[in-house]
């Protein structure tokens, strides 16, 4: 994504950097519809025609209220809310299970749906997206002690949730990949070889013996450099973090500045520049594998695209070769 600077150089104002940072923060699902200029033409006179002024109400006028107005103005009736499973809130999940409904019932609006995994790091894991009664139900401290008290009203909540609130986001959608190309997530069977395979590969490297091993030629400090990498929430990682700055090598590609004693040691952050870090064999092996098992959780599996996994697995054999090289 692109942002023009202001007029005076520096970066506009504006809510633009939640929308390019939100997928540190969360797992972004993205449903589109194949729209004409005059109705965007249509859209934009009705908006301007009213107030510019939030009325922001969490039961009747919420986000994804604008949302179901915006596609009903295109398409009347398209999305509606849910009496039974949102107790007629509307929800963001409900939104998408009509819209995905609406557009298996009119195949000309071109519809298509697509997740933007959350990037891998330290950040909270983006958790599932629930309607209003699926919350209720998969939360412990509200569920089981209703169970107790009103086992009944309970059950007649789960029969209500079953039949009209279950909805997968991720079923039949494409998935993001870190080329901005959308591709199909990995296939259960093809994850189970690619975690059986990286077993196999990290056995015949040896990693856990070569985690052993201290580093003593950075400053004259035993920094153990594989662990801090493979458990990024652990203190001596989170201290090098915060020293450290980040940067660009001479192609202009992302690195880490992180100083380790009195050495300035550049870490490379992308599949481009990973393999030209110091001692690549051995940082690229730690990263990558971080990452793929990152990739090859059983939960990740459908918000992760099969090309990627494909990249940092050549890219994880191909430090493989030069440790073998260098041997």
């Amino acid at each position: 994504m692109t942002v023009p600077d202001a007029e005076n150089g520096e970066p506009p104002t504006g809510n633009w950097v939640q929308l390019v940072g939100a997928a540190y923060d969360r797992t972004i699902y993205s449903y589109q519809i194949e729209t004409s200029e005059e109705q965007d033409d249509a859209l934009i006179r009705f908006l301007n025609s009213r107030s510019n002024q939030s009325h922001f109400r969490l039961l009747s006028h919420n986000c994804a209220d604008f949302a179901r107005e915006i596609v009903n103005f295109y398409h009347p009736k398209a999305l509606h809310r849910s009496v039974i499973a949102d107790v007629g809130i509307t929800t963001p999940k409900q939104l998408a299970k009509t819209l995905v409904r609406y557009g298996k019932r009119n195949p000309e609006l071109e519809f298509s749906s697509f997740v933007i995994p959350q990037v891998p790091g330290s950040v909270s894991r983006s958790t599932p997206v629930y309607g209003v009664l699926e919350s209720f139900l998969k939360s412990k401290k509200y569920f089981l002690p209703l169970v107790v008290v009103h086992p009944i009203i309970t059950g007649g909540m789960a029969l209500a949730y079953l039949g009209t609130g279950r909805f997968d986001p991720n079923k039949q959608a494409l998935v993001f990949d870190s080329t901005a190309e959308l591709h199909p997530p990995i296939a259960s069977k093809e994850r189970r070889n690619y975690a059986d395979q990286l077993n196999s590969l990290l056995a015949q490297l040896n990693v856990s013996e070569v985690r052993s091993k201290p580093d003593r030629d950075m400053g004259g400090q035993e920094i153990r450099w594989q662990e801090i990498l493979r458990n990024n929430n652990s203190k001596d990682w989170e201290r090098l973090q915060a020293a450290a700055e980040p940067g660009l090598d001479s192609l202009g590609r992302p690195i880490l500045q992180v100083h380790v004693g009195e050495r300035l040691v550049n870490v490379a952050l992308t599949r481009d520049n990973i393999l030209s870090s110091p001692d690549p064999s051995r940082l690229a092996q730690e990263v990558l594998t971080s990452r793929l098992r990152s990739e090859l959780r059983r939960n990740a599996a459908d918000k992760t695209a099969e090309s990627d996994v494909i990249s940092d697995w050549n890219l994880l054999r191909q430090t493989a070769l030069t440790a073998s090289a260098s041997n």
